[in-house]
């Protein structure tokens, strides 16, 4: 019974470990303006739209933010 539920806990550490989320943080324009936003969780795929004003070619303020994921099958 001990190995069985050993077992279990490894395989969930193992999953959650292959299949969680990275950081992967990276500037990315967000506007026609060339307003860059820095995601945390960037990925391929995922754009954004950035509804507020940009202080040196940054998002700046509490203002909208609509993120986008594009998946292809």
């Amino acid at each position: 019974m001990n190995k069985c539920i050993l077992n279990l806990i490894f395989l969930v550490i193992l999953t959650n470990t292959i299949y969680g989320q990275t950081l992967k943080d990276e500037w990315v324009v967000c506007n026609n303006q060339g307003c860059k936003l820095l995601d945390l969780y960037f990925s391929d795929g995922v754009t954004m739209k950035w509804e507020g004003p940009c202080v040196n070619g940054k998002a700046d303020g509490k203002e909208k933010l609509i993120k986008f994921s594009y998946k292809i099958a």
